[in-house]
């Protein structure tokens, strides 16, 4: 795979910034949720992120990609490599939890009322629901320590080390060799 490219290319982008949006607009709603009237909208904006998550890794599997900026140290670059693999494994986990969660409590899942997901769980048993809850409010809060993290590496790149890390998953930013 040539990796000589400078910038992530438009899909990588969009997927990446439409993520990022939904996994916090997500979280803060699932701070807020106690039964309210955006429950639905957080389960079925969970699936969508569970959609694009996979998406996503199949982009990042088939799209040719830049390769790691000469200038990062082997421990950056390790560093990156371990919080990426991370993160794809909260946007997997999180929303599989949630599901899981649902099911346990005896519900199904429509995937914004196209689509019922078949049920996963059976037990449907409220003490199975909150060990779901719970393993799925760990995950979500880990998930977002994860991104801080990732979010303060981008930063500490653009502003500390003035290197193209940050620039390359900008939007409009340009792609070329």
């Amino acid at each position: 795979m040539d990796q000589n490219y400078i910038s992530y290319g438009k899909v990588a982008k969009f997927l990446h910034w439409t993520m990022a949006i939904l996994l916090l607009l997500n979280y803060f709603l699932g701070l807020t949720l106690e039964k309210s009237s955006l429950y639905n909208f957080h389960k079925q904006t969970g699936l969508t992120i569970l959609l694009l998550a996979i998406i996503r890794i199949i982009w990042r599997i088939i799209d040719q990609y830049p390769a790691p900026i000469k200038s990062l140290s082997m421990m950056e670059r390790s560093g990156a490599k371990l919080r990426h693999l991370s993160l794809y494994l909260f946007m997997l986990s999180v929303p599989l939890s949630g599901i899981l969660m649902v099911n346990a409590h005896g519900y199904e899942l429509s995937f914004w009322g196209v689509y019922t997901l078949p049920t996963f769980i059976e037990m449907q048993s409220e003490s199975g629901g909150h060990v779901f809850a719970e393993i799925h409010e760990i995950l979500a809060n880990s998930m977002m320590a994860i991104i801080g993290i990732h979010l303060l590496a981008a930063l500490k790149h653009h502003l500390v080390d003035k290197n193209e890390v940050l620039l390359r998953m900008i939007p409009f930013s340009r792609r070329g060799k």
